[in-house]
């Protein structure tokens, strides 16, 4: 949905949370692409995961609270 570009823009905090497992998208591809154009970005892959990914409020929040 953004362009390498318009990413490399972000200067916030940002965490991507994807699934292993998801079918919808190429989730490593995801990864790595967001790594190394925010290398500040803090990545979590979920192995077991799919596409709808539940139970991560303690793992948000510690990124939110982080961030103050």
């Amino acid at each position: 949905m953004f362009s390498d570009s318009e990413l490399k823009q972000l200067t916030m905090p940002t965490a991507l949370f994807v699934g292993g497992k998801d079918i919808m998208l190429h989730s490593a591809k995801t990864a790595t692409r967001l790594g190394n154009l925010l290398p500040h970005a803090k990545i979590n892959i979920q192995p077991e995961a799919g596409h709808s990914i539940v139970n991560l409020s303690d793992k948000i929040m510690e990124f939110l609270e982080s961030k103050q």
